[in-house]
């Protein structure tokens, strides 16, 4: 590996970003007085991550002389946050990138098992690990792959001597199948890294206890049982459990660290814990990492957290030391244990807590004390953390955020719905459901995992069902009807929230009639559904019930998809698919008669189309169909196509004419059929045929003798214009020619392969039934237009080019930025995350339904509802129930315009991801417990050039880039270019665009309250609370810190300057 330039890798920061590098390498490696710890506490969404990196890229050039081996070792949460940040974090080649979901797998990471290179023959290793399943064991036996490393590393051990059956018996755990454990473990033999080998053995040896304790559990073992008893099973979890231990404990001793990243580690507080007397035996371990030493320099530690601790008691008062004893337990972390400092920032903060309550009460008076107060917190805090917020950025100190508070009614159907749960709970004897019933309707029927499920099946074990078929039968109008479900019956939205919900969604917007968002900038005047669609956004909901997110995304997702049928051939919810057969297949009769060759328009990346862009505003036509129909027509003109009249009229010439404009597609298509060109990876098993008819038609049209076409249709050029404003194919390829570097080889085959997740969309019966029942404007009915013209009109009426390039504008940032980037390959990586998005997820929520039957029997009976248009975030089954959905797969569809365009989440989602690109609304279904998780969840949606930013952004500019842009550049970038110009010119912050751009769109805090609850107060205590959790460290927003003060009246200027400002100095350290 060549020694990183660091110049080009910190190139993609911005100013503040870099501020934050040089400020926190200064302070961990350059100081003399450093403490070699450093918090990055940025603001959620203002890019922690790629400070990171640029940290992570002076660490290794500073050390590159001196330093043989550079490890890097990066911990995190879980391995949803590993996936997003690493590719942002690692530098250098593949061989150097060392990842494992625990300690003790690093043993065969670090062997170079995957490329074949050991660690320790690196100049660079960077080495990942998430701390939940590294440090803490306890008594349990762990992975089975942890046992299969265990094993290879005891069987040659004089403690095992004879005893390898045993010791195949006492590692086998909960696995079912003796006879594939021990071929498994006989015939698969990983590669260990040895010096980890060597220290484990050494270090088993030492530990005569352990020893001896191993050799009395294979006692127990020594025969196969299909069962032990419980003293067997107790000394197995716990021997194992101590040799897990070890294993980690060698494997960290062979890391020799120079670098530690923490990241998100408010989530794995406790292992900082500095006290030996209050450590756990995880933190003793985690310790080892935090506190080795080379040469008797303390390993550096980089902390990252926007949320860094949480506040003790439950309201908030300034100046209540306990509120803060969470912080001070950071401070003395990044203090290293020294008192001296930790109580030096104890007493200033107690002071400005008390000087900020006297301002407040005495005013301007006792600004000054305050003042000198708040720079000693500052002084002491600069040297262990840095912090960059938006409340100075935005021109009223409100984050750029709004907050909506819908109003709410219940009415007598929803006390119904509480009557028959707490009906239904009482009769198997489970607790009142009030709580529950304030956050979702019916129940019972989205019960999976709670105790009430578990409650139900022992009475229907034990037939014990009087109770139960009574309150069914009483409250009979309060559940849902399996019955009606299948007939696509209305479900009543029995809920104060979901009704709010329902009206915003379906019935006043009617989103359910489109497919994909509106773009933000629409090239060419919105038509058909999209016409009268007010500017919206995705929504990402939080609740604190895991029952929400199943029934607010089944229910929202089925009233969508039975307006979507209405009209339709699909009668029943059902099998659909049964009753409305695909019409984008390529097919052929018995007799080999294929007649579908109409949908192939889908698919053809026709590059003079393409080139034909919706935004050159040259050529004659008064608007842009007309523009683009008489540039079509001059391509005709120019190759001799213009009006042939031989013959009589051959409608092959709507799908061969765009192979006789352009002349590189034949070949293309004749190398694509042939399997010459490179696919995309979509993990589809040749599913870019669509079947087993596909490379016929590709055939017929790379075969076809063109002297062999009669009259041209009267509507060919009316086709090719509705081909070149709506073919995927051909939009996809127009999009992918603003990148520079792309090459027309991968600009087709990127464009024909993703095209095919467009067909999938358009084929799914839903889909169907909805155009073919849209108004049909000036057109025929229906019934008498190619399904495949239906696809093009509803692209081009919903702008779908415009929606791309703006899509494409944001993966492309994700994929391109780095100077070693190849622009090809960023293509394929943008196309492939595309494609999986462009087709609905395809995830069911199981729903359960009783029916007391007027009879002392339970129907019990699961419908799988799909989730479509909403959707919950967590592993889902998919469609088919054969296998399950990634949250990262859930989390790719969210993030791009398509849909879902709901998501509801559980705290699962609420750190650490993305969810900001095609949504600027966060709803508070419940309201978190603590201002940490108001703070994490509105940054899901709250970051780099997000959609409300995107808005106003667009909205000020959009009108002068489209007036200077020119063919082969991106419209988007333009208008960021413009904006980036205006702030530097305005001597905006930094944060101005991508983060901060003033105007009309915000980030919409949606908190829907229930009236007659203590939803109300119990939200205005938590906005105190924020402030409170805030004022220690940064800033918070203007409203609400004059809400806590008690004084209206105090003057901006002065607010701003008695908040806590932790942002870098201006001045860099490092060159």
């Amino acid at each position: 590996m060549s020694r990183p330039n660091v110049a080009e890798i910190c190139k993609p920061l911005k100013p503040f970003q870099r501020r934050t590098v040089d400020h926190a390498f200064k302070h961990l490696f350059l100081t003399q007085d450093s403490t070699s710890r450093f918090l990055v506490a940025d603001e959620v969404g203002l890019g922690k991550t790629l400070v990171a990196r640029g940290i992570i890229a002076h660490a290794i050039d500073h050390l590159w002389e001196d330093v043989d081996r550079i490890d890097i070792v990066y911990v995190c949460s879980n391995q949803n946050i590993a996936r997003a940040n690493l590719p942002k974090l690692h530098m250098g080649g593949q061989e150097s990138l060392r990842t494992a979901s625990r300690l003790t797998l690093l043993i065969k990471e670090l062997s170079g098992e995957q490329n074949g290179n050991s660690f320790l023959n690196n100049k660079l290793n960077f080495v990942s690990f998430t701390p939940s399943t590294s440090f803490k064991f306890g008594t349990t036996t762990g992975r089975w792959g942890e046992r299969e490393v265990l094993y290879h590393l005891l069987k040659r051990h004089t403690a095992t001597d004879g005893h390898t059956t045993a010791l195949q018996n006492l590692l086998q755990g909960r696995i079912g199948n003796k006879e594939w454990w021990r071929w498994y473990l006989k015939e698969r033999v990983p590669r260990l890294e040895s010096s980890i080998v060597d220290r484990f053995e050494e270090a088993l040896n030492r530990d005569s206890d352990l020893t001896s304790e191993l050799s009395k559990s294979l006692e127990y073992f020594k025969r196969y049982k299909s069962w032990y008893p419980d003293r067997a099973r107790s000394a197995r979890n716990q021997v194992i459990g101590k040799l897990r231990h070890l294993l980690a404990q060698v494997s960290l001793e062979i890391l020799e660290p120079d670098l530690v990243i923490l990241d998100e580690f408010q989530r794995f507080k406790n292992l900082l814990e500095t006290s030996e007397e209050h450590q756990t035996e995880e933190a003793k371990l985690a310790q080892e990492l935090f506190n080795y030493k080379y040469k008797g320099q303390l390993v550096r530690t980089l902390l990252l957290s926007a949320t860094p601790y949480k506040p003790y008691t439950t309201d908030a008062e300034f100046g209540d030391e306990d509120h803060y004893e969470d912080f001070i337990g950071t401070a003395r972390f990044l203090f290293n244990g020294n008192e001296s400092k930790v109580q030096n920032l104890q007493s200033s903060l107690a002071n400005f807590g008390k000087s900020l309550k006297r301002v407040a009460e005495s005013g301007d008076q006792k600004l000054n004390r305050a003042l000198d107060c708040k720079h000693a917190v500052e002084s002491s805090l600069l040297s262990i953390m840095a912090r960059t917020e938006r409340v100075p950025a935005s021109k009223d100190r409100d984050s750029m955020v709004c907050e909506i508070r819908p109003t709410l009614s219940i009415d007598s159907k929803d006390i119904g719905q509480y009557v028959a749960a707490a009906s239904l709970f009482d009769a198997v004897g489970d607790r009142d459901p009030l709580p529950m019933w304030k956050s979702a309707p019916y129940l019972a029927h989205f019960m999976t995992g709670y105790k009430f499920n578990d409650l139900l099946k022992e009475k229907i074990e034990q037939n014990d069902l009087d109770q139960v078929v009574n309150a069914l039968s009483k409250n009979s109008k309060a559940v849902l009807s399996v019955d009606a479900i299948r007939n696509l019956k209305t479900v009543n939205s029995v809920h104060a929230k979901l009704r709010y919900v329902v009206q915003q969604y379906l019935e006043e917007t009617k989103l359910w009639r489109l497919l994909w968002l509106p773009p933000t900038v629409p090239y060419w005047p919105l038509e058909g559904p999209f016409k009268s669609v007010e500017p919206t956004t995705k929504t990402l909901m939080f609740s604190a019930w895991n029952v929400v997110p199943d029934a607010v995304s089944a229910l929202i997702s089925y009233e969508a998809e039975r307006q979507m049928f209405r009209g339709g051939q699909v009668k029943s919810y059902d099998n659909p698919s049964l009753q409305q057969g695909q019409l984008l297949n390529f097919s052929q009769t018995s007799e080999g008669k294929r007649s579908s060759h109409g949908n192939l328009l889908m698919y053809l990346p026709c590059l003079p189309l393409s080139d034909l862009h919706p935004l050159d505003t040259q050529g004659r036509g008064r608007n842009v169909r007309e523009r683009t129909k008489n540039k079509i027509k001059g391509l005709l003109a120019a190759r001799g196509l213009l009006n042939q009249r031989r013959g009589p009229v051959d409608k092959d010439w709507i799908w061969v004419a765009p192979l006789l404009l352009d002349d590189g597609l034949r070949s293309f298509l004749r190398r694509w059929r042939d399997g010459e060109l490179q696919h995309l990876d979509t993990q589809e098993s040749d599913e870019a045929e669509h079947s087993t008819h596909f490379k016929d038609y590709l055939s017929d049209l790379i075969e076809f003798d063109v002297s062999t076409l009669g009259r041209q249709p009267t509507d060919l050029l009316d086709t090719l214009t509705d081909m070149a404003l709506g073919s995927p194919a051909v939009l996809l390829a127009r999009t992918l020619r603003a990148d520079r570097g792309v090459s027309d080889d991968t600009r087709r085959s990127v464009a024909f392969e993703a095209a095919d997740a467009f067909r999938k969309l358009f084929n799914r019966p839903a889909v169907i039934s909805l155009l073919r029942n849209l108004p049909q404007k000036n057109r025929r009915s229906y019934t008498n237009i190619a399904y495949w013209r239906l696809v093009l009109n509803y692209c081009r009426d919903g702008c779908l080019q415009a929606v791309l390039d703006e899509h494409w504008h944001l993966l492309w940032e994700q994929a391109s930025w780095s100077p070693d980037a190849d622009a090809n390959e960023a293509a394929r990586e943008c196309a492939h995350t595309l494609y999986k998005s462009i087709q609905p997820v395809p995830s069911r929520v199981h729903a359960h339904f009783f029916n007391g039957n007027g009879s002392e029997q339970l129907d019990n009976e699961t419908l799988r509802i799909r989730t479509v248009f909403a959707l919950r975030f967590g592993h889902l089954t998919s469609e088919d129930e054969k296998s399950s959905l990634s949250q990262d797969a859930v989390r790719k569809a969210f993030n791009s315009p398509f849909r879902p365009f709901f998501l509801a989440s559980t705290s699962i989602g609420q750190e650490g991801l993305d969810f900001h690109p095609w949504c600027h609304r966060l709803m508070h279904w419940n309201l978190p417990g603590n201002p940490v998780d108001l703070e994490q969840r509105e940054g899901r949606v709250h970051r780099y050039d997000g959609h409300a930013v995107r808005k106003n952004v667009a909205a000020l500019y959009a009108e002068k880039a489209k007036e200077n842009w020119k063919l082969g550049e991106s419209l988007w970038k333009l208008m960021f270019t413009y904006a980036e110009q205006d702030g530097r010119d305005r001597r905006d912050s930094d944060l101005v665009p991508h983060w901060i751009t003033e105007g009309k769109h915000k980030v919409e805090r949606v908190v829907p309250l229930l009236p007659f609850s203590n939803e109300q107060a119990q939200f205005d205590r938590l906005k105190r609370q924020l402030v409170a959790y805030r004022v220690v460290f940064g800033q918070p927003r203007q409203e609400e810190l004059l809400s806590i003060l008690d004084r209206p009246n105090i003057k901006a200027e002065q607010l701003s300057q008695l908040t806590i400002d932790l942002t870098p100095p201006e001045t860099g350290c490092v060159d």
